[in-house]
């Protein structure tokens, strides 16, 4: 018999105050090839801020569960449990625990950005190599097709990712040299040319696909060199360099593509995660990826309000 799990989940929102709405669906399931096995299926009351689940079910080599949290006007929240889950360091060991503790964020539908246009100041006093030139030009980093200021969210969201992620002793932010474009879903960067060898050797990066010449309103080579962080269970970010450098920013510099990507590679996994995070046309959603960063304990640098938006002409105002 399988020893017991248990998961104590901590529910906050968007303004990372606890959470107060509701009521909530939690859903459990068995990720398998053939498709989710339904575990448990909860109705929480409104305003359960904390639950607790066990699970009588076998950690004990590739099983994946799926949790995901549900209420009305809200996107799904979601988990992916695994063995590594339960793995803690206990100083040179490595020892199995039976509980853990998750913080999960309750992301709205239409979440307000009152707070985002501060982006652009906080990116500048923490000396980010990310900030843009100009308040100006910060704010015109919109999708305007789908009124949603997703390019924004996508700068600070991966300023967050790269200030916290850390590989031979120094931040991943440290290596960046210029910030050449910013997309919906991705940034392309400059960054020193030594970061290459260091992801290249490092054992928490995989060698994944790469990426063709981007669509950009600016010059911008292939990125076929590509290895994803394998830290976490959802939301690690994927590194892909050009194939060599060149010197626009003064010295020799990689360009390098940055996003965040659901999971680790495995198909049916993905999937679920895909019914759950991802656009219409497969643009992973920056305010999920807020979500999922959450429970990393990685901060960008801005909250989201609950309130439903009213519209960006009216955030706009405000923000002047």
């Amino acid at each position: 018999m399988p020893t017991p799990k248990r998961v104590t989940m901590v529910l906050y929102g968007p303004d990372r105050q606890l959470w107060t709405g509701g009521p909530t669906q939690l859903t459990v399931q068995e990720l398998r090839p053939e498709g989710p096995r339904l575990l448990e299926k909860t109705s929480l009351a409104k305003g359960s801020s904390t639950v607790e689940v066990r699970l009588d079910v076998p950690f004990d080599g590739m099983q994946r569960y799926g949790i995901r949290l549900s209420a009305d006007g809200h996107r799904s929240t979601i988990y992916v449990l695994r063995h590594q889950s339960f793995l803690r360091q206990d100083g040179t060991d490595i020892v199995e625990r039976d509980d853990i503790i998750l913080r999960l964020l309750m992301m709205p539908n239409r979440p307000s950005f009152e707070d985002l246009v501060n982006g652009f100041t906080r990116l500048r006093d923490a000396g980010s190599p990310l900030t843009p030139a100009s308040k100006e030009e910060f704010l015109e980093l919109d999708d305007m097709e789908a009124d949603v200021p997703a390019r924004q969210l996508v700068l600070l969201n991966l300023d967050a990712k790269l200030r916290a992620t850390r590989i031979d002793g120094k931040s991943l932010l440290s290596f960046v040299k210029a910030l050449q474009y910013v997309e919906v879903d991705r940034l392309y960067i400059a960054v020193k040319p030594e970061l290459k060898e260091l992801v290249r050797r490092a054992g928490e990066f995989a060698s994944a696909p790469g990426h063709g010449t981007p669509s950009t309103p600016i010059a911008l080579p292939a990125h076929p060199d590509s290895w994803k962080h394998t830290k976490f269970d959802t939301g690690n970010i994927q590194l892909s360099f050009s194939e060599t450098t060149d010197t626009s920013t003064g010295s020799p510099a990689f360009s390098v593509d940055v996003d965040i990507d659901l999971e680790k590679g495995i198909g049916h996994v993905f999937e679920w995660l895909r019914n759950n995070v991802l656009t219409p046309g497969h643009k992973t959603d920056q305010t999920s990826i807020y979500s999922l960063l959450w429970p990393q304990n990685i901060l960008p640098l801005y909250t989201l309000g609950t309130r439903a938006r009213a519209g960006k002409a009216k955030a706009r105002g405000r923000a002047t």
